[in-house]
This record gives C-alpha cells, structure tokens and sequence, in this order.
C-alpha cells in the first residue's frame, strides 16, 4: 500500500515546480530571445500550472464547464511543452501530430461529457493519451539527435519511459477504481500521480537545459575548428604572399640594377652629344644663324633629356619624387615643343592653334613638353607625309585641354582596348618604325599631374588625342624603389 498523500499538497507541489520552470526559461527567454522552444516552455508551464491549480481548487460539486477549463488548459500545457522540447533540438511538432492531440482531446471530452460527466476515466484517458503522443514524439526526435552526448539522450529516454509506464498505470486504475469527481482528491493514488507529473517535468526540464547548453557547447566548438581552420588558411595565404613579396622584391632588385644600367648608358652618350654640339659652336668661326640655333636645340634637349634621366632612372633607392609643379608659361611649353620638331626638321607640318594666351598653368614643364612631343610624333609617324597636325590649347571645366588631331591611320575596334599599354602596338601599325612605348609613357607623365589621356576616332580619318589636366589638383607622387 501506497503511503496516504495529500492531493492538494501534490497539486500544489505540481503548480510550484511549473512556475519555477517558467521563470527559468522566462530567463532564458530574455537571454536568448531568437529563441522560439523557451518561449514555449514558458507559456506550456504557465497553462499547465493554471489547470493544476484550478483542479486543486476545485470545489464539491464543479460545473462541466469547470472541468473542461481545467483539463483543456493541462492539455494546451502538455502540447506548448512537447513543441517547445522539440525546438530546443532544432525539430517542430508536425501538424498531423497537432491536429490529433486536438482531435483526441475534443473525442474525449464530448463523449465524457455527453455520457457520465461525473466520471473521472474518460478525463483521464484523454489526457494520457494526449501526453503518450507527445512523449513518442519527443522520444523519437532525441533519440534521432546525435548532436547530443550519448549518456544524455539514454537519461532523457529513460525519464520519458518511466513517466509513460506511470501514465499506463493511472489509465489502469481507473479500470479497477473509478472515482466520482467528488472522490478525486481524496484518491491517494491520484496524489502520487500528480507527483510523479511534477517530478516528471522538472527532470525533463533540467535535462533539456543540459541539452540547450550541450548544443551550445557543441556550436562553440565548432566555431572554434572554423575559426582555427580559417586561421591556418590566413597563415598559408601569409606564407605564400611573403613568398611572392621575396620573389618581387628580387625582381625589383633585378629592375633597379637594370635601371642604374640604362641611367649609365643614356647619360654618356648624352654628354658626349651635348659636348660636342657646345664644342662645335666653339670651334666654328662665323657660325650661320641656322646652324647655331640648331646647336642650340641640340644642347637643349640634351639638357632635357638629362633632366628626365635624373629624375625617373635615379640611381638612389627608395626616393621618392614628384613633377616639379610650377606657374608655367603655356607660350613657353609651346615653343618647347616647336623647337624640338624644328630640329627633326618636321615643324613645316605643324599647326598650332590656343585659345588661351599669355597664361600660365601648373605643370612641370619638361614632362608635359614630353607628352605633347611623344603624341604629336606618333601623330606625324602614322599620317601622310603630307598631311598636317594640329595642337590645340584650351581651358574647359577647370581642367587645361590639350588635343593634337592627326589624319592617320586611327585606331582599330579591336585595338581599342589594348591601345596604350605597355610594348603594345595596334594591328595597323606594324609597318612603322616603333616599340610601344610612348602613348604608355605620356599617361604615365600624365597621370602624374592627375590628369588623363583619352584617344577618339576623327571624323574623315585620322585619331584625336586629347590631354586634360586638372588646374586645382595635387599631382601625384612617383615612387621609385627597388
């Protein structure tokens, strides 16, 4: 024989567990509020808890309306509680369950209602049936969860089967004993039921909490394998890029003694040229004035090119210069210009317009005089020899607007691209004399002053060229290391 038990003393040993329950994972909740299973458990508590303690306050005789409340609200707790269970292991209670659990409990209390509704059984058979559903879902579901420890899953099924044998044992006695309503809680068997329920629900409760943090657990862990894994790629990425960084580094190497070669071969042959132009204006005796203007540009551009050579194949590692940016006279540029293609004998096919005299812009003087020469050459290398380019000079939208216009060969669709980079030459221009390097070179100079070269087919033939350069703009450094 049982031990005699107070029903009301285990009902409300029941409502107490169900709302510490709820306050645990009402914490939980606002811990985690993504979280839709401890929100669940904290409305199933709540429901379950408010039957409970209406049956134990129960009254001799209560209405059917009463106990339908009751029963209902235990039933909507077991089913908030299975559904919250089963998000916690990342699983829903499916619809079809859903829709039996209700279709029992509406089986049961109609026929329990409409016949005796003074017997206990039907109740509790509808119940216990509603919570066997439950618990076989919830026992597949954990026991399908392999993310969870072994040791835990088996303790969570052998609570579950313990309770599920107490269920069959309540639905048994009833066949044995039935109660009248009024009998209930004078039953000490149902008071022991009610606390096994109680006991139930706290050691399911516990345990999923273990699983919630195992899961975690289990999450941590395997961010931290990502995040290893992700940290040894970044320290492969690492090796290999300071591979590549020693392999360029002894290609800049390779670059610098190469430029200190051609800085070495340009110089003396430049020098031996600027000498010797300065010492035939000396020796010669009545010098034509043709033939001192030409020594003249001779020496200058000697001196130019000099100017260049010092400053972009510096012999010095790791210096960093930049265009000597200063108020130049845009009559000056111009005559630079021209003076150079008197010398090459070619100003007779030059035709120069400005819209701007008597100005001057911030430019370095000798690499804009550079890049006009380098585009009125190819100009005058691509066209006829009797057709004329043009170098006109404006200022539009703050930027100063050089274009030379040519009437050349132009530019082919499929070279359109690929025209100015380094070493390339358009499928049209194999027959002149060229390496490609010049149009590379001009927007290099260009891009220095913050400014772009743009080329645009001309209508009738030929290819526009134009510079423009911003007037307010910093110019860019040039960075020479090795």
């Amino acid at each position: 024989m049982l031990p005699i038990l107070d029903p009301v003393t285990a009902l409300a040993s029941v409502v107490a567990a169900k709302v510490l329950n709820a306050a645990i994972w009402t914490i939980l909740t606002m811990l985690r509020p993504r979280l839709a299973g401890p929100k669940l458990i904290v409305f199933g508590s709540l429901s379950g808890a408010l039957g409970f303690l209406r049956i134990g306050m129960r009254g001799p005789a209560p209405s059917a309306l009463h106990l339908l409340t009751d029963n209902t609200l235990v039933l909507i707790g077991v089913m908030l509680l299975g559904a919250g269970y089963l998000e916690l292991i990342h699983r829903r209670l499916s619809l079809p369950v859903l829709m039996a659990c209700i279709g029992i409990t509406i089986a049961g209390f109609v026929y329990a209602f409409e016949t005796t509704p003074e017997n206990v059984a039907i109740r509790v058979h509808t119940v216990n049936l509603v919570a066997l559903v439950v618990l076989a879902v919830i026992s597949r579901a954990v026991a399908q969860d392999s993310l969870q420890p072994k040791l835990l899953r088996i303790t969570i099924l052998t609570v579950m089967a313990i309770h599920i044998i107490v269920l069959f044992i309540r639905s048994g006695a009833q066949f044995f004993k039935t109660p009248m309503q009024t009998q209930l809680l004078d039953d000490p068997l149902q008071a022991w039921m009610f606390l096994e329920w109680g006991l139930f629900f706290s050691l399911l409760n516990l345990f999923m909490l273990v699983a919630l943090v195992m899961q975690y657990a289990h999450s941590l862990t395997a961010s931290v394998e990502a995040l290893e894994a992700e940290v040894a790629e970044r320290r492969r990425l690492q090796d290999e890029l300071s591979e590549r960084l020693k392999t360029e580094t002894a290609l800049r190497e390779e670059q610098y003694q190469f430029v200190r070669l051609v800085s070495h071969e340009l110089r003396t042959p430049l020098a031996v040229i600027s000498r010797s132009a300065e010492m035939i204006s000396l020796t010669l005796e009545q010098v034509p004035p043709s033939i001192h203007d030409r020594l003249a540009n001779i020496r200058s551009a000697a001196g130019g090119l000099f100017g260049l050579i010092d400053r972009f194949l510096i012999t010095e590692r790791h210096q960093t210069i930049g265009p000597e940016i200063e108020a130049t006279s845009l009559e000056a540029l111009l005559e630079d210009v021209r003076r150079h293609f008197v010398t090459a004998q070619q100003s007779g096919r030059l035709i120069f317009q400005r819209a701007e005299d008597a100005i001057a812009a911030p430019l370095d003087r000798a690499m804009m005089a550079t890049v006009l020469i380098n585009l009125i050459d190819n100009g005058l290398k691509y066209s006829n020899p009797e057709e004329a380019v043009s170098l006109t000079v404006e200022i539009a939208d703050g930027q100063l607007v050089f274009r030379i216009l040519d009437k050349g060969v132009g530019i082919a669709v499929s070279d359109s691209r690929k025209i100015g980079q380094r070493f390339y030459r358009g499928a049209n221009t194999t027959d002149t004399a060229g390496v490609g390097i010049g149009l590379y070179s001009a927007r290099k100079l260009v891009g220095y002053h913050g400014g772009t070269i743009t080329l645009h087919d001309r209508d009738g033939g030929g290819t526009i060229a134009e510079v423009a350069v911003p007037l307010t703009r910093s110019p860019a450094l040039i960075e020479v290391s090795s």
